[in-house]
């Protein structure tokens, strides 16, 4: 499964790439690295695949040089991924809270879980930049390949309604469940 992510990733990336180096070039907000994903064993074992989606990052993989600006390295953003996410070593945000939550309530160890953003390109700084997410629909339409790639059972989106649209974007059209 990862193999297939990344070979994803990598046939979207040189398009991708002319496009946010473009944008970065010309714009103060400037775009980050794409939130790129990694499974585990247990999820490739796992009888039922849960991915729960965030927003966007404010700022993702500074790792990888220009205290987070797009880079264009797939394996590295990657390599972050798995630090961040698969190490467990993510921040109290509500977003992470609210994930931990969902995750720690199945205690069945046959139920896998992935963290996503329904915006995979966020900016450095906070919110959703109507220009990047644009490019991002138009170069880096990955999100339906990874749930078919990752076979993915359940989508869970911790995202608000001002997000909506941007689901919209990425999957089509929807009903929504609100839990309050």
């Amino acid at each position: 499964m990862n193999q297939k992510l990344i070979e994803l990733y990598k046939s979207k990336f040189p398009a991708l790439k002319e496009h946010i180096d473009g944008y970065n070039a010309t714009s103060n907000d400037q775009a980050v690295n794409p939130y790129l994903l990694k499974v585990d064993n247990k999820w490739e074992m796992a009888k039922r695949r849960i991915m729960v989606f965030g927003q966007e990052t404010n700022i993702w993989a500074a790792e990888c040089g220009n205290n987070g600006k797009f880079s264009g390295k797939v394996e590295e953003v990657i390599d972050v991924y798995d630090k961040w996410y698969l190490k467990d070593t993510m921040d109290n945000t509500r977003f992470w809270k609210a994930f931990r939550l969902i995750r720690d309530s199945f205690s069945n160890n046959s139920v896998a879980f992935a963290a996503n953003n329904i915006v995979k390109i966020g900016r450095i700084g906070t919110g959703c930049i109507p220009r990047i997410h644009e490019l991002t629909v138009k170069h880096f339409d990955v999100i339906p390949q990874e749930i078919e790639i990752l076979k993915t059972d359940t989508l869970i989106f911790l995202t608000g309604p001002n997000y909506d649209s941007k689901i919209k974007d990425i999957l089509g059209n929807f009903t929504t469940f609100r839990i309050s």
